[in-house]
C-alpha cells in the first residue's frame, strides 16, 4: 500500500519544468507516416533500359513549376555526373535500389586553394560566388525535395605540385 503514496510523493517533489521534460521525451514521436501520392514515376538506368541513362537528364525532365511529386528511381550502379535540382523543379522524390547499391558521385574541387578561400572571409558572402559553389557532387536548389536509398560521394583528387615531386 505504500507504492503508490510514494509515486505521489515522488510526482510532487518534481518540478513542473522537468515534469514538462519529461511528458516531452516519453510523448509518441512527431515523424509523421503520412503518404504523398506520386503522380509519376521516371527510371534511370545507367546501362539503358529505362527512361533516362542519367539522373540530370531526369531531373531535367520535370516539368518547371512542377506542383505533384514525381518519383526518380536510380537503379542500382554507380552514376559518375554532377546533378543540380534547379529552384523551379519542385517535388521531386529521389529513390536509389539501397544506399550500398546505388550511388551518385563526381570528382570535383574548388580550383582555389585555403588561401584563397581564407582571404575572402571579409567580404560579403554569396554562395554562388564560393570557389566550392560549383564543386558539390549533388546541388538541391528546389523546395520540396526528399532522397532516400542513395548515396552522394565526392571522390575528391589532390593535384601534386612540382615542387613536392623533387
Amino acid at each position: 500500500m505504500q507504492q503508490p503514496l510514494l509515486w505521489s510523493c515522488t510526482l510532487r517533489l518534481l518540478s513542473p519544468l522537468l515534469l514538462q521534460m519529461l511528458l516531452l521525451l516519453l510523448r509518441p514521436s512527431t515523424i509523421s507516416f503520412a503518404v504523398a501520392p506520386v503522380a509519376e514515376t521516371i527510371t534511370v538506368d545507367g546501362s539503358g533500359g529505362a527512361d533516362f541513362r542519367t539522373v540530370q537528364a531526369a531531373v531535367d525532365f520535370v516539368p518547371d513549376g512542377n506542383r505533384k511529386w514525381i518519383r526518380i528511381h536510380v537503379k542500382e550502379g554507380s552514376y559518375r555526373e554532377k546533378v543540380t535540382i534547379p529552384t523551379h523543379k519542385h517535388y521531386i522524390l529521389l529513390e536509389g535500389d539501397g544506399c550500398w547499391k546505388t550511388a551518385i558521385s563526381f570528382a570535383a574541387h574548388a580550383h582555389a586553394g585555403i588561401d584563397h578561400i581564407m582571404r575572402r572571409r571579409h567580404r560579403r558572402r554569396n554562395v554562388t560566388t564560393s570557389p566550392t559553389f560549383r564543386s558539390a557532387t549533388f546541388t538541391v536548389l528546389a523546395d520540396y525535395f526528399v532522397a532516400r536509398n542513395i548515396a552522394f560521394k565526392v571522390h575528391a583528387f589532390h593535384a601534386v605540385s612540382a615542387q613536392s615531386r623533387t
